[in-house]
């Protein structure tokens, strides 16, 4: 499971709606199931889920996604209430992030949001790979072929 640490308006509708279920599979897994999972069974973490997932609808709605799946919060997070985490991405957990959205678009910016400039070096890495790969494999045809 993973949670983006990118702003959500970043997200491609995929990725939007694939946060949404994953924060609903691990909210059942810690609240119905009452697993363990890195910490999240916590009620202050649950609470911070929670907080995640009216994020990600507020985009969805943002997007004309519907949302028909409310988390419900027990009266044990509620009392952590307006604890907040300081869950602020990294540096590297965002880039990493962008480059694995980079990645799965096949070198195009699809979020939402206009294209944060943060993107330009990521983009211009992949098409430099890609470019790379290209002469490897007309020199590997030429040598065949020789």
């Amino acid at each position: 499971m993973r949670v983006w640490t990118v702003p959500f308006g970043e997200l491609d509708n995929q990725r939007v709606l694939g946060q949404h279920v994953e924060i609903h599979m691990l909210w059942s897994l810690i609240t119905k199931h009452h697993r363990k999972f890195m910490g999240w069974e916590d009620p202050k973490y649950r609470w911070y889920l929670w907080q995640v997932h009216r994020r990600i609808v507020e985009e969805m709605v943002i997007r004309g996604i519907a949302h028909h799946s409310p988390i419900d919060l027990s009266i044990e997070e509620l009392r952590w209430w307006p604890f907040q985490i300081d869950a602020l991405p990294t540096l590297e957990s965002l880039a990493k992030d962008r480059q694995d959205l980079v990645d799965r678009w096949g070198g195009n910016y699809q979020g939402r949001i206009p294209m944060p400039s943060a993107y330009q070096p990521v983009l211009d890495a992949y098409r430099e790979f890609l470019d790379g790969m290209v002469e490897v494999f007309k020199d590997a045809r030429k040598e065949v072929h020789s």
